[in-house]
């Protein structure tokens, strides 16, 4: 069968349960159903959907300037020591994201989005390209250089006929002896955080660190990630797409990605998205790279797809606090129609401790304690308790305990 041209996505349709197939226009649609057709693909078993080529979030040009003071802690001015989410810029090819530092190398190095180099895919053996933190051209902010930037494949591992594709749009920078040592330190395993989060765009001041334990190494449907980038500073949202073969602007293609909802602009490529399980700890879940406004979703490279484009990098392991546990206390057997009282005991973890209740699934309470029984309109004679603890350091576990009624049960004690 002929390969269709108009093809820009390909991946499992997790909303669907079928393969979604995207392409430039819907008038290619024929084209495509006759392929799979040829294929013996049945027709039920496919979404044909339009879905244009994904911008870079380098190259999206409609970002509004800020009104930002001179000499502000912020995601875009000169800072040292080096963290994930800092504005970068270079000597030809304009401004994206610190990702991270990366250990693995026999040089301090970092990450950040491939096509933030002038020729991704390529590192030039004379004259690598430079980096600079914050301002373009400034030799007091050049900090690294590219160090590693792998080729980009052909078949047949790409999809289509005369194709390009790779497994990360991601580049090593490196921070060695060529740069003084008073403009190159980096903090390893540490992402900027900044004074509050927001679903598309938020600010950009400096208010503390996330610290990064571990990796996602697959991201699920559904599941809450979040970004810090220079641009648009701390984002959140959710996965949409969790591995999807898609064409960037340029037509290459970026095999097995990952889409979350969360928002990004121009000069956020390279960001580090993580799901964060506290409230200063993360486990860092890739590198970003597109922004598609027309399906409102955020593209990146997940951690399984760095490690077949750079190999497997340490990222961090900071250690955080221990989480909490919680146990329920109270009867397991009373009287019906009684009211009593359970208690929620927490352990380990950070205090002070915050509490939320659960009658089966009716939020009931918000103390250490709960008073009350089988809810009016139950049907049955039991009904589970379920109560969340959250200790300091924003760690949460739960515990449920199911309580019966039982004429012969011993009166409650309130």
């Amino acid at each position: 069968p002929q390969w269709s041209d108009a093809i820009t996505a390909i991946g499992i349709d997790e909303r669907r349960n079928q393969v979604g197939i995207g392409v430039d226009n819907l008038d290619a649609e024929h084209e495509v159903r006759t392929m799979l057709s040829e294929l013996g693909i049945p027709e039920e078993a496919v979404f044909v959907h339009e879905r244009q080529r994904i911008p870079t979030a380098r190259s999206m040009g409609k970002t509004e300037a800020r009104s930002i003071p001179e000499h502000s802690h912020t995601l875009q001015h000169l800072q040292r020591p080096l963290v994930g989410g800092l504005r970068i810029n270079n000597n030809s090819t304009g401004a994206c994201t610190y990702g991270a530092a990366v250990g693995g190398y026999v040089y301090p190095a970092f990450i950040t989005a491939s096509h933030c180099t002038p020729s991704p895919g390529s590192v030039h053996p004379v004259n690598p390209h430079r980096f600079y933190q914050a301002n373009q051209g400034s030799s007091a902010a050049w900090f690294a250089v590219e160090a590693v930037d792998p080729p980009l494949m052909t078949q047949p591992e790409c999809p289509g006929v005369f194709s390009e594709c790779r497994h990360a749009d991601a580049a090593v920078g490196s921070l060695d002896h060529i740069v003084p040592d008073s403009v190159s330190d980096q903090d390893f395993g540490v992402i900027a955080r900044t004074t509050n989060r927001h679903p598309s765009s938020g600010p950009i001041e400096i208010d503390g660190q996330f610290y990064i334990t571990g990796r996602v190494n697959t991201p699920l449907y559904g599941q809450a990630l979040e970004k810090v980038g220079s641009t648009t500073g701390w984002t959140f949202g959710f996965v949409t797409d969790t591995c999807e073969d898609v064409q960037d602007q340029t037509g290459v293609w970026m095999l097995c990605q990952t889409a979350f909802s969360g928002g990004a602009d121009e000069f956020d490529s390279g960001s580090p998205v993580f799901e964060r399980f506290a409230h200063d700890y993360v486990r860092i879940a890739g590198i970003l790279w597109g922004r598609d406004d027309e399906n409102g979703v955020t593209w990146f490279s997940p951690m399984l797809r760095l490690d077949q484009h750079l190999g497997a990098l340490d990222y961090g392991n900071h250690t955080p606090p221990p989480p909490p546990s919680v146990m329920i206390s109270g009867p397991d057997s009373i009287p019906p129609s009684s009211t009593c009282t359970w208690n929620a005991i927490p352990s380990s973890g950070t205090p002070p401790y915050s509490f939320r209740w659960w009658n089966h699934n009716t939020f009931v309470s918000d103390s250490a304690s709960y008073t009350g029984g089988l809810l009016p309109g139950s049907t049955g004679s039991s009904f589970t308790l379920t109560v969340e603890v959250e200790d300091d350091s924003g760690q949460t576990e739960t515990d449920q305990f199911l309580v019966e009624e039982a004429s012969g049960a011993d009166p409650c004690l309130i």
